[in-house]
């Protein structure tokens, strides 16, 4: 597993070219009112049933690619990052505040998070998380 003077290194190698595959999702994330749609349950023609869930608009597929594709913090273990937690529960985070490496952090936590709790990528870009960090 990475340690994080690794992954400070890996965000400060990244290049401009590759902090532009982030930046180049800004514009669209302005203009997008509704990231995604909550889809129920059907029941299939084979009589299995499948189960609701949320459908998101494309930027937000785009945001999960790039975010893949940087790889801000590999060998992370986002699940055990306490400091994540606190700081997307403040009622007025600051996102300002924080170092380029905790802004990463919080995108792929946020990322990855949506694997165990579908719909949470979609409600903080709702919420103008994502577009803040």
């Amino acid at each position: 597993m990475a340690n994080l003077s690794d992954n400070n290194e890996k965000v400060r190698a990244l290049t401009q070219v590759e902090w532009q595959l982030l930046f180049n999702l800004i514009p669209e994330i302005q203009k997008t009112e509704k990231f995604g749609e909550f889809e129920e349950g059907q029941t299939l023609e084979d009589g299995t049933v499948e189960l609701p869930y949320y459908q998101p608009v494309e930027i937000v597929g785009d945001l999960i690619d790039v975010v893949i594709t940087l790889d801000f913090v590999p060998g992370w273990n986002w699940l055990e990052w306490e400091e994540g937690d606190d700081i997307l529960c403040e009622p007025e985070p600051n996102y300002s505040k924080h170092k380029i490496i905790t802004l990463c952090k919080l995108l792929t936590m946020i990322v990855r998070a949506d694997e165990f709790e579908e719909g949470f990528l979609i409600e903080n870009f709702e919420d103008g998380t994502v577009l803040k960090i």
